[in-house]
């Protein structure tokens, strides 16, 4: 789970191995996207996203499980 205080972002970045986000509380916004509490995102291998919280916001996240490119061990 990760808490985003307002105004907290990151960068423009992708997932390699895919990402999904489950918005809990608050708003998660991407650009000129809003994804408000109940929203399911499945980011594809690849998808790239610069996400940012204007409110507080609570995602439960997970990432590096989706198929695509197959990882090095």
């Amino acid at each position: 789970m990760v808490e985003w205080e307002p105004g907290a972002r990151t960068r423009e970045h992708d997932h390699a191995y895919g990402e999904e986000i489950f918005v809990l509380s608050g708003e998660l916004r991407s650009r000129d996207e809003r994804y408000p509490a109940g929203t399911w995102l499945r980011l594809h291998p690849g998808s790239r996203h610069e996400p940012f919280a204007g409110i507080p916001t609570v995602i439960m996240l997970r990432n590096g499980h989706l198929a695509g490119a197959a990882r090095s061990t």
